[in-house]
C-alpha cells in the first residue's frame, strides 16, 4: 500500500509539471493537441478528446508531455495518434512558433516553475501540519568500536560507545555525511600527495644522495638513501564542501603507475635498490604518500575529549560503527514554517546540484544512478518506517529534482528547447526545423535508453537488497 501511495505521489509530480506547460499555453491562447501522462510506447490505458486536446494515459509511466500542432517532438508524430487533427493556418496565433520569444520561454519553463512552487507549498504545508521540519543537523554517536583492518589504530585510542562525535580535524560534525566524507578522504596510501609534502621529501632525497637535479635519471640497480617517512597534511576543507553543498576537487598530485609501485616497495625503508627507472621528483611523490592523521573531538558526559593521530585503514574504514539522529526544527507559526521551508529547500537543492556535478565529472558512477522504481521502493519504506510526513518531504525533494533534470540544456528536455530558443534570439537566425526534429528525436530515444538502464539498475539494486 505504501508503495502505491508513493507511486501516486510521483505521478502527481508529473501531472503538476505538465499542468504548468498546459496552463501557460492556455494563458497565451495556444492550441494543445495532446496532454500525455507517461511516454507513447506500448498499450494506451486511457484516451479521450476534450475540445481540441486529446488526454492520454500510457502504460509506460515514466514521464509526460504536452504537445502542440506544430510540435516536432516524437510523441506528436502521426504514428502515435489515430485521429485527424484540424489543420491550423501557418500564421495562426494558436501555434507555438508564432508566439514571441518571451511567451515561448514562459511556456517552456512553466513545468519547472510549477514543480518548484509545488515543492515549496508541499513542504510549507507539511511543516505547518506536523509542527516541525528536519533541520539538516545530526548528532553522530559511536554505537560500537569494532576495530579496523591493517593500518587503523582507532581501536587502541580509548574511544567509547556513546561518545558523540563533535569534530574531525577542527570541522564541526553536524551531518553523518561529513563524518564519512572526512574519514574516506583521510585514508592512507590513497595515491595522492600535496605539493608541499612532496617538496619537503624531494629536498631531503637530493640532500641525502648528493643529487644535482630533481629530474635526473635514477637507473635500475642504483642504491639510494631514503628520508624517514612523515605524516601528510591533515585533510581539511570548508564547511560547505564537507556537507556536500560544494563538489570536492582534489588538487593534490596524483601518483602514476610507477610511483604507486615504488610506494609499496619503499614503505618503511631507510635505503633501497631501485627496481624501476625513475627521477628524484617521481621518487619523492611515491615516498610522500603515507598517512593523513585525524584529530577527533568527542563529547563524553557533556565534556570534550580529544583524540589525536587517528588513522583509518587503507579502505577508509575508521573502526567504529555510528548511529545518527536528526534534529527537528520546531514550528509554531507560518513565519517559522516559511523560514524552515526556505532553508530545507535551499539546502537540499544545493546537495542535488552537487550530486549532479559529481555524476557529470565521474565521481559518482552510473551504476549508482536510480530512478522511479528505486524511488518508489525507498519512498514506500520511508512511509512505512518513518511515517507519511517523511513521504511528503521526499515527494517535495523529487519535485525539485524533476525541475533540475528538466531545465538541463539537453535536447528533448525543456531546458534544451529553452537553450535553442535563446540561441536563436542571440544569433537572430532560425534553426532548420528538419535538423531540430532529428536532434530532438535522437535525444528523446537516448533518454529513453537511459531510463531503461536506470530501471535495470533499480531492479538489480532491489534484488541484491541494496535498498
Amino acid at each position: 500500500m505504501n508503495i502505491i501511495i508513493m507511486l501516486l505521489l510521483i505521478s502527481l509530480l508529473i501531472i503538476v509539471h505538465e499542468l504548468g506547460h498546459f496552463l501557460a499555453s492556455k494563458m497565451f491562447g495556444l492550441r494543445i493537441s495532446k496532454f500525455g501522462l507517461g511516454l507513447p510506447f506500448g498499450p494506451t490505458l486511457y484516451k479521450k478528446k476534450f475540445g481540441h486536446t486529446t488526454f492520454i494515459i500510457h502504460s509506460f509511466l515514466l514521464g509526460g508531455y504536452v504537445s502542440f500542432p506544430d510540435d516536432n517532438a516524437p510523441e506528436n508524430k502521426k504514428e502515435f495518434d489515430d485521429e485527424d487533427e484540424e489543420k491550423l493556418p501557418d500564421d495562426s496565433p494558436m501555434l507555438f512558433k508564432n508566439k514571441n520569444g518571451l511567451q515561448q520561454a514562459i511556456i517552456l519553463s512553466a513545468g519547472v516553475f510549477f514543480n518548484v512552487v509545488f515543492a515549496i507549498v508541499l513542504t510549507f504545508a507539511t511543516a505547518l501540519y506536523y509542527g516541525k521540519l528536519p533541520s539538516g543537523d545530526y548528532e553522530v554517536k559511536v554505537h560500537s568500536v569494532v576495530g579496523a583492518k591493517d593500518t587503523s589504530n582507532v581501536a587502541k585510542k580509548g574511544i567509547k560507545t556513546g561518545d558523540i562525535i563533535y569534530s574531525l580535524n577542527g570541522i564541526k560534525i553536524t551531518t553523518y555525511q561529513q563524518f564519512f566524507f572526512i574519514v574516506q578522504n583521510s585514508k592512507p596510501f590513497d595515491g595522492h600527495v600535496s605539493k608541499a609534502d612532496r617538496d619537503k621529501v624531494l629536498a631531503e632525497i637530493i640532500k641525502l644522495n648528493n643529487l644535482k637535479d630533481e629530474n635526473e635519471t635514477l637507473k635500475i640497480g642504483e642504491k639510494l638513501l631514503l628520508p624517514t617517512a612523515q605524516n601528510e597534511e591533515k585533510f581539511v576543507v570548508d564547511d560547505d564542501t564537507s556537507k556536500g553543498f560544494k563538489t570536492y576537487k582534489n588538487k593534490q598530485i596524483k601518483l602514476n603507475k610507477n610511483e604507486l609501485i615504488l610506494n609499496k616497495e619503499l614503505r618503511g625503508k631507510k635505503s633501497a635498490v631501485l627496481t624501476i627507472e625513475t627521477t628524484p621528483i617521481s621518487l619523492a611523490n611515491a615516498i610522500s604518500d603515507t598517512y593523513k592523521p585525524l584529530d577527533m573531538v568527542v563529547l563524553r558526559g557533556g565534556k570534550k575529549v580529544e583524540f589525536k593521530n587517528l588513522i583509518p585503514d587503507s579502505n577508509g574504514v575508521f573502526g567504529i560503527r555510528t548511529t545518527y539522529k536528526q534534529f527537528d526544527t520546531k514550528i509554531s507559526s507560518p513565519k517559522e514554517a516559511f523560514l524552515a521551508t526556505n532553508k530545507y529547500i535551499i539546502d537540499n537543492t544545493r546537495l542535488m546540484l552537487s550530486g549532479l556535478c559529481q555524476l557529470v565529472t565521474g565521481k559518482i558512477s552510473m551504476k549508482d544512478m536510480h530512478g522511479i522504481v528505486a524511488i518508489t521502493k525507498i519512498g514506500g519504506d520511508i512511509i512505512e518506517k518513518r511515517g507519511f510526513m517523511d513521504g511528503l518531504l521526499l515527494t517535495s525533494l523529487i519535485s525539485i529534482n524533476l525541475a533540475i533534470f528538466n531545465i538541463l540544456p539537453i535536447p528533448a528536455l525543456d531546458g534544451g528547447q529553452l537553450f535553442f530558443l535563446i540561441l536563436e534570439k542571440i544569433t537572430r537566425r532560425k534553426f532548420d526545423e528538419s535538423v531540430m526534429e532529428k536532434i530532438n528525436s535522437a535525444f528523446f530515444y537516448a533518454l529513453l535508453l537511459l531510463m531503461i538502464f536506470i530501471v535495470f539498475n533499480d531492479i538489480s539494486a532491489i534484488i541484491t537488497k541494496k535498498f
